[in-house]
C-alpha cells in the first residue's frame, strides 16, 4: 500500500491523478503498466517541467495553481514569482495575465533580445554592420537592402526595419 503526502490533493481535470503544493504529482491508481506512486517529470527545451497526464505533457506550474490557487479574476496564465520555471511551489506561483507575465521578465532576466535571443539569425556585430551599410541612405527605394539581405541571409524586411531602428534597438544601444 502507498503512502500519500498528507498535503496532495486530487488533480480536478483528471481525477487519476493528484498533485502536491510543491509540484509533486502522483499516479493515485493504476493505469495499464504503470502502478500508483510518484510520476516522472521532464524539463522541456524551455525550461519548464511537465508530467505526463492521461497521454499528454501537462505543465505541472499550471497543475499546482489550479489545484491549489483560486483565480477570481479568471486570469489565463500562471506566473512564477521568482522567474524559475522550474520552481513550481504554490509560494511561487500567481495567476497572471499576459502582460503582468511580460512585465516580469525584465526583472527576472528573463527576457531574451539581440544575441541572446533563441530564434535570432544575426548577432549584435551584424546588425550594427547593415545599420553603418544604411546609415545616410533615403528611406524610399532601397533596392541596396536587397543585396544587403542576400549577404546575411535574411530577408530584405528584415534589413529595411533594422536600418529604420524598427527592429533591435536594445541590442545596438551602445
Amino acid at each position: 500500500m502507498t503512502t500519500w503526502p498528507q498535503d496532495m490533493r486530487v488533480y480536478m481535470k483528471d481525477t487519476r491523478y493528484g498533485v502536491t503544493p510543491n509540484g509533486k504529482v502522483f499516479r493515485l491508481v493504476r493505469i495499464h503498466i504503470w502502478p500508483a506512486g510518484e510520476v516522472t517529470r521532464h524539463l522541456t527545451k524551455r525550461g519548464y517541467l511537465v508530467a505526463s497526464i492521461g497521454g499528454h505533457n501537462t505543465s505541472i506550474h499550471r497543475m499546482v495553481a489550479e489545484t491549489f490557487i483560486p483565480n477570481p479574476d479568471n486570469k489565463p496564465q500562471v506566473a512564477h514569482n521568482n522567474g524559475q520555471r522550474a520552481d513550481n511551489r504554490k509560494d511561487n506561483l500567481r495567476w497572471a495575465t499576459q502582460q503582468e507575465n511580460s512585465y516580469d521578465m525584465p526583472i527576472h532576466g528573463t527576457l531574451m533580445f539581440g544575441d541572446d535571443h533563441v530564434t535570432r539569425k544575426l548577432t549584435c556585430e551584424q546588425v550594427r554592420e547593415i545599420q553603418r551599410l544604411t546609415f545616410g541612405k533615403p528611406p524610399r527605394h532601397q533596392p541596396y537592402h536587397r543585396e544587403i539581405a542576400a549577404r546575411f541571409n535574411v530577408t530584405r524586411e528584415c534589413i529595411t526595419r533594422i536600418a529604420n531602428h524598427d527592429r533591435w534597438i536594445r541590442a545596438t544601444a551602445s
